[in-house]
């Protein structure tokens, strides 16, 4: 059972961030075509969530389109296990910060390619929740009941730049096994 809810979580966790990258493409894209939208950084994501145990596994690449420097922002909940920018580790410890965990990306020649490898235990679907009490929830949820992951959770490395998040293209993947 715990492979056929890792799988339903792997692709919960596809279809979450489908749609949230989807809305906020277009929300950012109202002057000009999707296929016009300049996205400086360019995420693929392998994530592996299982629902029963709720820990989630995330591995990521990055590409970065342009030479400023950007940070990287991850739920503390979460522990980063690689960080390489052009095949070079950068110190994996975070910023001091009393909330989520922060990660500088220094200026460079572009493109440059970030990878990134992350794990961690969700919170608990709380019971009894509705859709409406969705809406301000701030904590990634998983259980055998369902999972939810608010992209606000930080749930993969965010990219900011100057505090505010960088509009960013996404290609993620489900094995086939995991199609019905």
């Amino acid at each position: 059972m715990a492979d056929h809810a890792s799988l339903c979580g792997r692709t919960l966790a596809a279809v979450v961030l489908a749609l949230w990258l989807g809305t906020a493409a277009a929300a950012d894209a109202t002057s000009q075509p999707a296929t016009e939208v300049h996205a400086p950084v360019v995420y693929a994501l392998d994530v592996a969530l299982d629902p029963e145990s709720r820990m989630l596994h995330g591995r990521a690449e990055l590409r970065i389109e342009d030479e400023a420097g950007l940070e990287l922002i991850l739920n503390r909940r979460f522990e980063l296990t690689e960080l390489v920018i052009d095949g070079r580790p950068l110190h994996r410890r975070p910023l001091p910060r009393d909330t989520d965990a922060v990660w500088r990306v220094p200026p460079g020649t572009a493109p440059r390619t970030v990878a990134l490898a992350w794990h961690g235990p969700l919170a608990a679907t709380p019971s009894g929740l509705a859709h409406r009490d969705t809406l301000g929830q701030r904590e990634p949820t998983a259980d055998a009941r369902g999972s939810f992951l608010p992209a606000g959770s930080l749930w993969y490395p965010r990219a900011l730049r100057d505090g505010e998040p960088l509009l960013h293209a996404c290609a993620s993947r489900c094995p086939p096994e995991s199609t019905p």
